[in-house]
């Protein structure tokens, strides 16, 4: 735990996570579940990050690396098929993109072409380590199955003005009607609590 609180690099964390598989007891248990859940959650924000600079082979990468450390992870995987699916759109150039401005105003449009995503929740939180965490739940109306859902979202500080600004995909990576998505992103090093605020969903509609 004393190694926990000094903020561990990485590799610092899965050397840690060796070690404390190797310890049979139940406070070792729950140390090595933290351990692999800040992994997951450092792998996905790197990973994330390449994405949104159309470094796909990186990005896979980093989550291949990742699911070393945490097999099977839904939160990976899902992440590992979106990166794929960003892949084959980006090179083709053959699937249109949907974009939708979140706007009360813009929300009476149809529904799977521009209104298909309902926003059930938004929140960040400082952890203990000063980090912040963005985290919420989409609900697809659509009538058809969508996919690769991505969130572009604005930190904002007490003054309401935007501090930095985000994209992050939405897990599963596909919905169907009425299913519902969620999506976390981990801002490192932020130590201060800012309000999120969404600006843009996009997804793909998936053709019969």
């Amino acid at each position: 735990h004393y190694k926990l609180e000094q903020k561990p690099s990485i590799e610092e964390l899965k050397i840690l996570l060796w070690q404390a598989e190797s310890i049979q007891t139940n406070e070792a248990k729950g140390l090595t579940n933290d351990i692999r859940n800040r992994i997951v959650d450092y792998t996905y924000s790197t990973a994330n990050e390449f994405l949104q600079q159309n470094q796909y082979s990186d990005a896979i990468a980093i989550v291949n690396d990742g699911l070393r450390y945490a097999t099977n992870n839904e939160k990976l995987e899902s992440l590992k098929r979106t990166i794929e699916k960003e892949k084959v759109a980006f090179e083709t150039e053959q699937e249109q993109r949907i974009q939708q401005a979140m706007d009360a105003a813009e929300q009476e449009q149809e529904r799977n072409e521009n209104d298909a995503i309902e926003i059930i929740s938004i929140q960040s939180k400082l952890d203990e380590y000063g980090d912040l965490i963005v985290s919420g739940a989409i609900k697809s109306v659509a009538t058809v199955p969508i996919y690769s859902i991505s969130i572009e979202y604005n930190l904002l500080d007490e003054n309401e003005d935007p501090v930095d600004t985000n994209t992050v995909f939405t897990y599963p990576d596909m919905l169907y009607p009425n299913e519902e998505g969620k999506f976390e992103f981990t801002h490192y090093g932020m130590k201060e609590e800012l309000h999120a605020e969404i600006v843009k969903v996009q997804w793909f509609l998936d053709s019969p």
